[in-house]
């Protein structure tokens, strides 16, 4: 390693102040993210000159391999806003070396890598040079991906972002409004939760993953109640005791992340997810100041048409794993 950098596992503590203040860093590094979802985690800092220019996390599972914690996306290298700063020929050149320098170690202790990069981190040749003439197995896996994103800087009011969806949207939103069916509510019941989950992701539920998924569940309401983001809940005035739409926001450097919205099959075709995620996205603005809204994923066709009438715009990610 040149003796310009240096690269060292750091506290929980330490971690937390770095990412802070990295401009780049999303929710899914925040240390109590992936305190609550991984197994164990080690934080690495990689300092330049004596200046920390990088915060690298890796979660690991029982086993001490890399992983991807449940539910978490952009988790991999954060810049620092120091190293952002600097002129691009720069940030290249710094890049290239300290990537190498980072990959190279963490290859030696763990073996393999499993990560995922921010929306503004699009360069991916650090890894795609990674062993550039060698064999498939001693080279990255680079999986491109995408997610729909909402500036909501854009929009001052209500009505302003109603007009930015598509129209069978907003219908549907203003006829659901219209209605008076439904009114937002705060007690959350767990159960209920998990059971509508289960029921929407059925068919896509790996078989015994059903208490895995609780227990994430029951993670992801611990974060909201420590202060990481928001709940959105409707129910219908006919009495019924199951809430009609649901959806939890984790939230940090002013990017609102949907992880999860759910609506009952029997309420699929009544308007009230429209609304409900007007809501949702309403709220992260006005209460969170959230400058963008992120739908965390539109990776297949159904759920990628229905993020996209929302008029949330196409984001490029990277998923890149090595010998995993």
């Amino acid at each position: 390693m040149s003796d310009l950098y240096q690269f060292d596992k750091v506290r929980k503590e330490d971690a937390t102040l770095f990412w802070k203040d990295a401009p780049w860093a999303s929710v899914f590094t925040s240390p109590d993210y992936l305190a609550t979802f991984a197994a164990n985690v080690d934080y690495w800092v990689l300092t330049y000159r004596g200046k920390k220019v990088y915060f690298w996390p890796v979660p690991l599972d029982a086993d001490g391999t890399p992983t991807r914690p449940n539910y978490s996306y952009y988790c991999g290298p954060c810049p620092s806003a120091l190293w952002l700063s600097e002129p691009w020929h720069r940030q290249y050149n710094l890049q290239q070396s300290a990537m190498k320098i980072m990959i190279q170690a963490l290859l030696k202790i763990y073996g393999s890598l499993v990560l995922s990069l921010s929306t503004h981190q699009t360069d991916v040749r650090p890894f795609d040079w990674w062993n550039y003439h060698g064999p498939p197995a001693t080279r990255f896996r680079i999986n491109p991906r995408y997610t729909a994103v909402i500036d909501l800087k854009r929009f001052n009011d209500d009505q302003a972002l109603l007009l930015s969806y598509r129209y069978c949207r907003r219908n549907e939103i203003y006829r659901t409004r219209k209605s008076g069916s439904f009114f937002e509510s705060t007690d959350v019941v767990f159960q209920q939760v998990v059971d509508t989950y289960a029921e929407t992701t059925n068919s896509s539920l790996p078989p015994g993953s059903y208490d895995t998924m609780r227990r994430d569940i029951k993670h992801l309401l611990e974060l909201v109640a420590k202060g990481h983001g928001f709940i959105t809940q409707l129910h219908s005035k006919d009495g019924s005791t199951t809430f009609a739409y649901f959806s939890l926001v984790l939230v940090a450097s002013g990017c609102a992340n949907l992880v999860l919205s759910l609506t009952p099959k029997s309420l699929r075709y009544t308007g009230v997810a429209a609304l409900g995620t007007h809501t949702t996205i309403m709220k992260a603005k006005a209460e969170w100041a959230a400058l963008t809204f992120d739908f965390n994923g539109a990776n297949s066709p159904n759920r990628g048409d229905d993020k996209h009438s929302y008029g949330a715009t196409p984001a490029l990610y990277f998923d890149i794993s090595y010998g995993a």
